[in-house]
């Protein structure tokens, strides 16, 4: 199973997009403990992304605005066995839903999460211009959802889990900042969504969706009369469900769910909530 975000940059001048391009490039995050470096591109050569976009946008005269898209790939722990896989299908996933850009693909196997959980992702810089004919990509806000799409029917030719696409519709952009404070192991906010998903596979309505939770040591206020549920982690952070960036974590879908499940437990008194699941496709989110 991976999932698929949209780094947002603020600002669009060249040196945001080389400043990108190191980033995602840099050895200490692309290069294995056996030398192996895993930086690729679709239509260029990526560890020479900047001066190939550049080029392309000075011969369309398009060196302005919007230079760059960029997004990334996470894998769930424990599926990748290996960089070069997660690479291959990083590769696939460029080449599929950029067909006419250029794309720059880098593996980074270096970032761990605050449990010391390895999180293995790709990213991908996207030229803005194209280098066929000079059109500019342009991206709607259902592009994230079928990113997502494509993202899942590879993994799933590999032989990974993938998401149900039914809450998958209105996921949100993350700031650079966010991100980066994430995969240096600070992203309490990612530990929470991780926690969340372990929950929804366990509960089978929401006391048990609550008790799960505070056994990892959070607290939950989930009332009638607010709009949102209220999460404080461990560590005292309190995050609201609508600053979770995808829609399935809001405070109305949980409900929806839980409540399905509450009658399928009606149902299925004696059966776990995974087999409860299985006898209900559509639950079957990636939670």
């Amino acid at each position: 199973m991976a999932t698929v975000i949209f780094i947002k940059e603020s600002k669009q001048p060249p040196s945001a997009m080389r400043g990108c391009i190191n980033y995602c490039v840099q050895e200490k995050k692309t290069v294995d403990s056996n030398g192996r470096q895993y930086v690729g591109g679709v239509n260029c050569l990526g560890k020479y992304a900047y001066e190939e976009f550049m080029a392309t946008k000075n011969l369309y005269g398009k060196a302005s605005d919007i230079y760059f898209y960029q997004y990334v790939q996470s894998f769930m722990q424990g599926e990748i066995q290996s960089y070069d896989e997660a690479h291959r299908i990083g590769m696939e996933f460029a080449e599929q839903f950029f067909p006419g850009y250029e794309v720059l693909v880098a593996t980074h196997p270096d970032a761990y999460d605050d449990s010391g959980v390895q999180r293995v992702h790709n990213h991908f810089i996207v030229n803005s211009v194209s280098f066929e004919d000079g059109r500019k990509i342009h991206f709607t806000p259902n592009t994230l959802q079928e990113l997502r799409k494509i993202s899942d029917s590879i993994c799933a030719e590999h032989g990974f889990s993938v998401l149900s696409p039914s809450e998958r519709t209105y996921g949100k952009a993350i700031g650079t900042r966010e991100y980066r404070t994430t995969m240096k192991g600070n992203g309490r906010k990612f530990q929470l969504i991780n926690d969340i998903d372990t929950a929804m596979t366990q509960a089978g309505d929401k006391r048990e969706f609550c008790d799960t939770l505070a056994s990892a040591g959070y607290t939950v206020t989930w009332t009638d009369t607010r709009k949102y549920i209220a999460f404080t982690c461990p560590n005292g952070m309190k995050v609201r469900d609508n600053k979770l960036h995808d829609n399935k974590y809001r405070k109305d879908i949980l409900e929806y769910e839980l409540s399905i499940r509450q009658q399928l437990t009606e149902q299925h008194p004696a059966s776990s909530p995974m087999e409860r699941l299985k006898r209900h496709p559509r639950l079957r989110s990636g939670r």
